[in-house]
């Protein structure tokens, strides 16, 4: 449960969400399409970092994110996203991931 300090843009991220968002598309680029997605399924926008392409089959959950480059992320650990990454994606869940 989060307090109205903790609660940023009305959304229920915390500003710590907020903060490890930021760190994580300030390494590896910035915000597009693909974060429209992941919001949309109810995951958080930084989730992944900025793509140079992406492609989503709504009627299986297929993912697949390319990159420009490899790049690290840091949260509450240290991450690692290769140039391609792939999933499926269902509300709340992205399974099968590779690449990171």
């Amino acid at each position: 449960m989060t307090n109205s300090d903790d609660t940023a843009n009305g959304d229920n991220t915390t500003n710590d969400d907020n903060a490890k968002q930021s760190l994580i598309l300030g390494l590896c680029g910035s915000a597009d399409g693909v974060h429209d997605i992941l919001k949309e399924y109810g995951l958080p926008k930084g989730l992944l970092p900025h793509s140079k392409h992406h492609s989503f089959s709504d009627g299986n959950g297929e993912l697949v994110v390319e990159l420009k480059a490899p790049c690290y992320a840091q949260s509450s650990d240290i991450i690692y996203y290769d140039r391609i990454i792939t999933g499926k994606l269902s509300y709340g869940i992205i399974s099968d991931i590779s690449s990171i």
